[in-house]
């Protein structure tokens, strides 16, 4: 591909070839595409996708417990219950408003309910991985090591790039005994 974009850019010096839709075109689409994939090595890009991996959802994870806590601190727990269930609501395969009703469940010492979230998310994107993890996470949190070794398997053979799954899968064996 690289070698289309450098004929292409070599012929256009000389000529006006990228006049020509049929000739431009792919040539674009080859340096986007070159662009577009990141570096070469193997390192890199597998370091990319696992900082991509760790962030971006828990990042967002945590976004979504911060405004939840921030409504729990004013007291107001039913007006953040009823404002995540609107938002599970009015898009119904988010992962987001599911997370935001297991924190505020677990704030609220409602155990039951908050793991019943999270089973719903695995049950919602089962092919996440995210769900499996968080799901297993949670169990680990709670001391039952029995659910979270395979959940978070589930997780691991999802996406076989998350170190973070790994190190929960690790650390719930290891409990387990």
């Amino acid at each position: 591909m690289l070698a289309v974009v450098v004929i292409y850019g070599v012929s256009s010096a000389v000529d006006w070839t990228w006049f020509i839709p049929g000739v431009t075109v792919p040539a674009l689409v080859c340096a986007g595409w070159l662009a577009a994939r990141g570096p070469l090595s193997e390192a890199q890009t597998q370091a990319a996708a696992e900082r991509t991996t760790q962030r971006l959802p828990l990042g967002r994870i945590a976004t979504a417990i911060a405004v939840v806590a921030a409504a729990l601190t004013r007291g107001d727990a039913p007006a953040a219950l009823a404002d995540a269930r609107s938002a599970a609501d009015s898009d119904p395969v988010s992962l987001d408003p599911l997370f935001a009703l297991s924190a505020i469940d677990s704030a609220l010492g409602n155990r039951a309910a908050s793991r019943a979230e999270l089973v719903k998310a695995t049950q919602l994107q089962p092919s996440n991985a995210l769900t499996w993890q968080v799901l297993g996470s949670y169990d680990l949190k709670a001391r039952h090591p029995d659910l979270a070794v395979p959940e978070l398997q589930r997780a691991a053979s999802l996406d076989r790039t998350s170190a973070v799954a790994g190190k929960l899968l690790g650390k719930a064996q290891t409990e387990l005994g």
